[in-house]
C-alpha cells in the first residue's frame, strides 16, 4: 500500500516527505551553490538570498523540499511555506508567524520551537550571548518575552510563546505577565509600538534558534507568482518585503537565508511585461508612498531579479534522467502488478517515446508513468504520445485565468487549475 501511495504521489506532483527520500535530486549543481551560502552564513558573513527561477511543471517546489531536507540535515531550521491569495507577501508581520509555526529542526518531530525553549538548553551564559546580540534590533521586547518565558507558569506559557512566535494579538497581554516577573525593567523598557517595533519579532528569531543550537533561519517561499494577483498596493508591498527577505542589497545582517521559487511568468509579464511594467513603475511608487531609502532597494530588487546569482531549473538532460525513471520504474513495479517484464533497453525505448527534450520534467514524469502503465498490462511500449500532449494543451487552454485587473486583488493570472493543482 505504501508503494501504490508513493507511486500516485508522483503521478500527481505532490513532493511528500517520503517522496523526497526515494527520488533523487536531479539538480546537485544548485545544491552545491546553496551550500556554499550556508557557509557563507555559518562564518558571520552577511548573505543575500536567491530567486529560482523555472517554467511550469520544472520541479520548482520539488527542488524547495529537497533543499528543505538537506538544509535540515546541515543543522539549520527551516521555514517551508506556498504564498496564497490569503497570506501573501504584502504584510511581512502577518506573514511570519504563519513561517514560525511551520518552522522545522532536525532534533523535532513536529514544527515549532515549544519543546526546545522550555527543555533548559538556554543557559544564563547564553542568555547574555542573546541579550548582547538583542541589542542591534528595532526593540528589546522579545527578549523580555523569552526571559518571562524561561520562567514561566502554565497559565502564561502559550500566551508567551505565540507572543515570541509574531502573535500580535498576544503583545499587549505578554507586556502584562512580563511586568509582573520583572517590574523593574519592565518601567525602563521603551514604548513599543506595533506599527514600528513589531518587525523585532523577525529579527530576533533567527537568535534565538542560534541560541537553541541551530546554525540560523532558512526561509523558503513557493509559488513566489501570486505576487502577480494582486493589486499595486499589494505588489509594492510584496516587492519591498521580499527585498528584505532577499537581502540583496545587504539590508540587514541577521542570519536569515531566503529561497523563493516563481515561474518564468512573472519576471516575463509582470516584472518586465507589455501591460505590467512593475521594474519600472514600482520604484517610483515606492518613493511617493514610502521614502527614497525603500524606492532604492526595490529598485536594486529589480535590477538583480534574474541576475546571475539566482537558480533557474532548466530542462533536465538525459544523463541525469535515466536513473531518475529507473527509480520510479522500480516504484512502480512495488506497486501495480506486472504481467510482462520489461527487458535491458526499456527505459531508452521509453524515453525514445516520450521524447523528453523540450518538455517539464512533471510532464516527463506523467508521461513515463502511462508507459509503465500501460507495458505493464499489455506488453507494449505506446509509440508517440502526441496525443496525450495535445491534451494537456487542450486542458490549459480551457482552464486559462484573465490577466490580472490592476484595481482588483483577487483578478487572476495566466495559471491553469492543472497547474494549480501541481505546480
Amino acid at each position: 500500500m505504501d508503494n501504490v501511495i508513493l507511486l500516485e504521489t508522483i503521478r500527481t506532483g505532490i513532493p511528500t516527505r517520503n517522496l523526497i527520500k526515494v527520488i533523487p535530486d536531479l539538480r546537485t549543481d544548485l545544491m552545491k551553490t546553496i551550500d556554499a551560502d550556508l557557509n557563507d552564513l555559518e562564518s558571520g558573513r552577511t548573505i543575500c538570498g536567491r530567486i529560482v527561477w523555472g517554467d511550469y511543471g520544472q520541479g520548482k517546489t520539488h527542488f524547495l523540499k529537497l533543499a528543505e531536507k538537506h538544509i535540515l540535515s546541515q543543522g539549520y531550521a527551516v521555514s517551508y511555506y506556498s504564498l496564497n491569495r490569503d497570506l501573501g507577501l504584502n504584510n511581512l508581520m502577518n506573514l511570519f508567524p504563519a513561517l514560525t509555526s511551520r518552522v522545522l529542526t532536525s532534533d523535532a518531530n513536529l514544527p515549532g520551537l515549544l519543546n526546545q525553549i522550555t527543555d533548559n538548553r538556554i543557559s544564563p551564559e547564553l542568555l547574555e550571548e542573546l541579550t548582547a546580540a538583542s541589542a542591534k534590533l528595532s526593540h528589546p521586547l522579545p527578549l523580555y518575552v523569552l526571559e518571562a518565558l524561561l520562567k514561566y507558569e502554565l497559565k502564561d506559557m502559550i500566551i508567551l510563546y505565540n507572543t515570541l512566535m509574531g502573535r500580535k494579538e498576544n503583545v499587549t497581554r505578554a507586556k502584562k505577565i512580563i511586568g509582573e516577573y520583572n517590574k523593574k525593567a519592565f518601567a525602563n523598557l521603551p514604548k513599543f509600538l506595533q506599527r514600528d517595533h513589531l518587525i523585532s519579532f523577525m529579527e530576533f528569531f533567527p537568535y534565538l534558534l542560534k541560541t537553541l543550537g541551530y546554525k540560523g533561519w532558512v526561509i523558503l517561499i513557493d509559488e513566489l507568482e501570486i505576487i502577480a494577483k494582486q493589486g499595486k498596493i499589494g505588489r509594492l508591498n510584496s516587492y519591498k518585503n521580499l527585498a528584505w527577505l532577499l537581502n540583496m542589497n545587504k539590508l540587514h545582517n541577521l542570519p536569515i537565508y531566503t529561497l523563493a521559487a516563481s515561474v518564468n511568468t512573472l519576471h516575463t509579464d509582470v516584472f518586465r511585461g507589455t501591460k505590467k511594467n512593475d521594474a519600472i513603475d514600482m520604484p517610483k511608487l515606492a518613493s511617493e508612498r514610502f521614502d527614497s531609502q525603500v524606492s532604492k532597494s526595490i529598485e536594486e530588487f529589480f535590477i538583480k531579479e534574474t541576475g546571475p546569482r539566482n537558480l533557474v531549473l532548466a530542462p533536465v538532460s538525459s544523463a541525469k534522467l535515466k536513473p531518475f525513471l529507473e527509480d520510479v520504474l522500480h516504484i512502480h513495479q512495488q506497486a501495480i502488478l506486472w504481467k510482462h517484464q520489461p527487458k535491458e533497453d526499456f527505459i531508452s525505448l521509453a524515453i525514445k517515446t516520450i521524447d523528453p527534450s523540450n518538455k517539464p520534467i512533471r510532464q516527463i514524469i506523467r508521461l513515463f508513468i502511462e508507459v509503465l502503465d500501460i507495458f505493464a498490462s499489455t506488453g507494449i511500449i505506446p509509440g508517440s504520445f502526441q496525443e496525450n500532449l495535445q491534451v494537456y494543451t487542450d486542458l490549459d487552454g480551457e482552464f486559462c485565468e484573465p490577466p490580472c485587473d490592476e484595481n482588483n486583488d483577487s483578478s487572476g493570472f495566466t495559471e491553469t487549475k492543472l497547474q494549480d493543482m501541481f505546480d
